[in-house]
């Protein structure tokens, strides 16, 4: 079995098109006035990510995704992981939930893995 050498980085970070509106009977997460969301894409469809979702180290991405947000100057005091940060009944729609920052956008991080045997032998 041949192992490679790979890591995770944030390719591309960006705020939701559709800003939250607080409307009647909806989730109190929804309200544009609740701490500000990032979730997180692989780029897989539905199933695969319903599969792989339990088995993510969001550990070894909250350094990066708390890296872009800096980058872009977005103030927060923490993230923390929520597996219910999208919807309080289940947790399909996990995020990063910014603490004492933004509030009222929800932001979506693009991750890729980069193969990085690839690299070095491009640097060799």
């Amino acid at each position: 079995m041949e192992t490679t050498i790979t890591k995770m980085v944030v390719a591309k970070l960006e705020a939701s098109k559709y800003p939250r509106k607080y409307e009647y009977k909806q989730q109190a997460s929804d309200s544009p006035y609740a701490p500000s969301r990032v979730f997180v894409d692989f780029g897989e469809d539905v199933w695969t990510h319903l599969a792989n979702r339990r088995s993510r180290d969001y550990n070894t991405l909250r350094p990066l995704i708390a890296a872009k947000l800096i980058e872009q100057g977005i103030k927060f005091e923490k993230i923390s992981w929520n597996r219910y940060a999208g919807c309080s009944m289940c947790p399909c729609s996990g995020g990063f939930v910014i603490v004492n920052g933004d509030i009222g956008i929800d932001y979506w991080a693009k991750i890729e893995t980069v193969n990085l045997e690839a690299e070095l032998v491009a640097f060799a």
